[in-house]
């Protein structure tokens, strides 16, 4: 026999409906997050100004062209046409590293390098801080576990490294420089040509760097004269 009708009522339709969910209503757009402004290092108040205050400002060019009468880096001591041939790739060891500063009478003077705890800003830090808030999405429990018993031992020879660094020589007014880390240069090691990240020694008129490995061998090898025959 026939199924017997479901007993109710049909519900009324509007004219020209197909059947399809009524749309939602379109809630007001939540306006795009501002992005995190990045401090300038190199921003500083018109010259006028730093001659009057006297405020340092960090070297934001090689130092033939910023301070042509001061001390030059080893780089900068090139005449134009050798650092066109002989050595195309040079980079001032001074850019973004030495601090500046105008005296009484107006004239360019320097003013030491960046102090690590004064002028490092949040995001020079965050190349060495780990990201709790964002860690990286392929790294489980297991995987770190791993990584940690791989290079843990490595990570704590180069800290007792450093201690032993900071011990063996500090400068006449114990202070640390910071150089920070410019896009595209890498730092070597004057002597051995090592990729330099941690610790190391850097002349403050030439700009001559030396690892601690190297620096520890100058200073516990005794120097010896060839013997002439």
């Amino acid at each position: 026999g026939k199924e017997p009708r479901k007993r109710g009522r049909r519900p009324k339709s509007s004219k020209g409906d197909r059947g399809e969910e009524p749309s939602q209503k379109k809630g007001r757009a939540e306006p795009p997050a501002l992005p995190v402004q990045v401090r300038d290092p190199f921003s500083k108040p018109p010259v006028s100004q730093l001659k009057k205050t006297g405020e340092t400002f960090l070297q934001d060019g090689p130092c033939f062209e910023v301070a042509p009468k001061l001390a030059k880096c080893r780089e900068c001591r090139w005449t134009h046409s050798q650092r066109s041939k002989n050595m195309p790739n040079i980079f001032c060891r001074f850019y973004a590293f030495r601090r500046l500063r105008y005296t009484k009478n107006g004239q360019l003077a320097i003013a030491g390098f960046s102090d690590p705890h004064r002028d490092a800003a949040e995001e020079d830090l965050k190349l060495w801080l780990p990201q709790t808030d964002c860690p990286p999405p392929d790294l489980d429990v297991d995987m770190t576990k791993f990584l940690l018993m791989q290079v843990g031992d490595h990570f704590c020879d180069l800290l007792e490294q450093e201690k032993e660094a900071v011990s063996i020589h500090l400068a006449d007014d114990k202070t640390i420089a910071w150089k920070r880390v410019v896009q595209g240069v890498r730092e070597m090691c004057d002597v051995c040509e090592t990729t330099l990240f941690n610790f190391h020694w850097a002349c403050g008129k030439c700009g001559f760097v030396v690892c601690i490995d190297c620096y520890k061998v100058r200073l516990f090898t005794p120097l010896t004269c060839p013997s002439r025959s």
